[in-house]
């Protein structure tokens, strides 16, 4: 946490994700068949603290993840991707594959000789696609130095399906 404080990074972008304490059990000493297994005994605890940490200077994600492994964090889980504002290219993502939906049922009626009459009914649905992560542990145990991180691309799908009634022209 205090090397992430050192990269200038905001507190409010700094989140504990979970924390758990497990005890940790000596294994059982191998016994006769006949002799009554002890009780365990508990010889220390595994702390994990997962946190979870949002950068918004792409050029600096991979120096933080080297750095809070250098500073001591044994474990990486992965990145996440995603939009400072997703609402609104989800939204125009939706309004261009309605467009889209529009246009072809105007194209097929004028092919089928018909004309639409109404919709009867809309269904949309839509989804990010994520580029793959680097794992950062496999970079930094190879001796790469800088951890080689590409962003690449985020892409908004939406599907729009229009139901038409329709009717002879």
């Amino acid at each position: 946490m205090e090397r992430l404080r050192d990269l200038q990074i905001d507190k409010e972008r700094i989140q504990t994700s979970s924390f758990a304490v497990s005890p940790q059990y000596r294994p059982p000493p191998h016994r006769p068949a006949d002799v009554p297994p002890a009780s365990p005994e508990i010889v220390g605890y595994v702390v994990s603290n997962m946190v979870t940490v949002e950068i918004r200077i792409l050029d600096r994600v991979g120096t933080v993840i080297e750095e809070v492994l250098k500073a001591g964090a044994n474990s990486f889980q992965g990145l996440h991707w995603g939009l400072r504002d997703e609402q609104s290219v989800r939204l125009s993502a939706l309004k261009q594959a309605a467009a889209k939906a529009r246009e072809k049922a105007a194209v097929l009626s004028e092919a089928l000789q018909v004309k639409l009459a109404r919709v009867l009914s809309i269904h949309e649905s839509g989804h990010m696609i994520r580029p793959a992560a680097a794992m950062a542990r496999m970079a930094m145990e190879s001796g790469a130095g800088d951890v080689p991180i590409s962003p690449g691309e985020l892409k908004i799908e939406a599907t729009v399906t229009l139901v038409y009634e329709v009717a002879p022209k």
